[in-house]
């Protein structure tokens, strides 16, 4: 479907890694007349010619914008800052800019472990939002787009982008997974939950989107959580191989060569020596996961030891990831988290974290030991699945993220800490704790006064996949081979360009 009939003038696509191919490749089909870029991962780019195919006029790149020096004093660049946070960000303060993407916000190791040591000081930090707020700014000046397409927000442009485009009351779409099968949808808005999720009770969904939500809660029950592009729980460390096992040595080497011999690529803060990603994701990850086990050996817990015990589950977020940097600031500190409930846990009751399978042989050994010290809270064994746990949890305890479903779908009261889409829930299915030290109080009130609802959740369910498109995002759209596919049959790139054409013109 091409919309060339209905088009305005300009799209704007905010693109990194292989979401580059994804929305140059939809710009095609879409039909607008003109079609421009901003662009992270100089690597991507680069390798796959995009330097050839997309006009100057049209892009602008972050990496060459991201250090420029900056000639201003401290008080200048803090008041251009001010004000600019002043008239564009309300809401939030402007380091959220830095926070959104954890290349800036976390350390250099961040992408292959655990690792919170600041890569920039403070004034590189103002420096580099005042790069980017600047040159993105002139962007919108000279190209002028009337509709924004984002994906999720993992970038300081994603977040840029959103707030201009809510200022100058600009179309802004954000592309982003439903967690329900491999339903994908555009939302008007970074965070969770999706405005049209709150209408969900307002709206009669058709009689298919009432079939797939049957389907999924029946099979969510029994089976446990599965959507595309999730990583499964293995209690192994994830490795990168499992991603590249299938491509040729020769492309590897050849990725690699790619690398050193562009100075460019090599100083893109979006990247990291694939040297240091080979050595951490294959070798020191599983050597440090080894001595993790053996550190903790006795101290795991077993799902037999959960029968007899009322604890509240906390499956603990990869780190770092939209779910803390977005959706749940400000708590993006996990171990913190699990401190202030510990506090807080009524007498008799425990809290039992598990970790993420992505974060298997990444996390300190010292965030577990901290995690040891607190007498009420236990470390579930890490091949675990999480229905498991579930099942014999008296509540689930989330920051945000896809555990949610499980919980809810297993009648298990169900406690957010962020920007959770299960947030316009009701009170007596969902507590959303918007202040952790109320955590006690709330929490007994909740559990009196929990009540499932199956049959509301599958009319919220519905209102989800009639608002989403089912393509597998993650498997065939951005090319990863490691996770969890749905078969699909139709030309995906086609099936998303009428859904993304319907939802720009409505």
């Amino acid at each position: 479907m091409t919309t060339t009939e209905n088009a305005t003038d300009s799209i704007l696509f905010v693109c990194q890694g292989r979401s580059l191919e994804l929305f140059y490749r939809l710009s095609k089909k879409l039909g607008f007349k003109r079609n421009n870029f901003l662009i992270s991962d100089s690597f991507f780019y680069k390798k796959n010619g995009y330097d050839q195919l997309i006009d100057p006029a049209h892009k602008l790149l972050e990496w060459e914008e991201f250090g420029k020096p900056v000639d201003m004093s401290d008080a200048e660049l803090r008041a251009y800052l001010s004000d600019f946070e002043r008239e564009y960000s309300p809401e939030f303060s402007l380091r959220d800019v830095c926070l959104t993407d954890r290349r800036v916000s976390m350390g250099k190791k961040s992408v292959v472990r655990e690792d919170n040591t600041p890569k920039f000081t403070e004034r590189q930090k103002l420096e580099i939002t005042y790069n980017l707020v600047s040159s993105v700014l002139r962007f919108f000046d000279q190209t002028k787009p009337q509709v924004v397409v984002t994906f999720i927000c993992v970038t300081s442009f994603d977040y840029i982008t959103s707030l201009i485009c809510k200022k100058r009351n600009i179309k802004f779409f954000n592309l982003r997974p439903s967690r329900i099968d491999n339903y994908i949808f555009l939302d008007n808005s970074i965070y969770e939950p999706a405005g049209f999720f709150q209408k969900y009770t307002e709206r009669q969904s058709s009689e298919e989107a009432h079939k797939v939500a049957e389907q999924y809660i029946d099979k969510t029950i029994k089976k446990g959580l599965a959507y595309e592009g999730v990583i499964q729980s293995t209690g192994k460390v994830q490795t990168s191989f499992k991603a590249s096992k299938l491509k040729k040595l020769g492309t590897i080497i050849s990725d690699i060569l790619f690398y050193f011999k562009n100075p460019e690529i090599k100083g893109d803060n979006h990247l990291h020596n694939p040297f240091l990603g080979l050595f951490y994701l294959n070798f020191y990850n599983n050597i440090y996961d080894k001595l993790t086990r053996m550190k903790l050996k006795g101290k795991y817990s077993s799902l037999d030891s959960f029968k007899d015990e009322d604890f509240i589950f906390y499956p603990l977020h990869t780190e770092p990831e939209v779910s803390l940097l977005v959706y749940g600031k400000p708590l993006i500190d996990q171990l913190n988290i699990i401190k202030l409930i510990s506090l807080q846990l009524p007498i008799g009751k425990t809290l039992v974290i598990k970790e993420h399978p992505w974060m298997v042989g990444k996390r300190s050994i010292q965030f577990y030991m901290e995690v040891l010290k607190l007498g009420n809270v236990r470390i579930a064994e890490p091949s675990l699945k999480v229905n498991d746990i579930i099942k014999f949890a008296e509540s689930v305890l989330v920051v945000t993220g896809s555990t949610g479903y499980d919980a809810i779908l297993g009648n298990k009261p169900l406690i957010t800490l962020g920007r959770s889409p299960f947030n316009c829930l009701p009170e007596s299915m969902v507590l959303y704790l918007e202040n952790l030290s109320d955590f006690y109080t709330k929490y007994m009130d909740f559990l009196d006064n929990h009540k499932p609802d199956l049959e509301l959740l599958d009319k919220f369910i519905a209102n989800i996949v009639d608002h989403s498109v089912d393509v597998n995002l993650y498997s065939d759209l951005l090319g990863r081979n490691y996770v969890e596919k749905f078969e699909g049959k139709e030309d995906p790139y086609l099936k998303l360009a009428q859904y993304v054409g319907n939802k720009i013109f409505e």
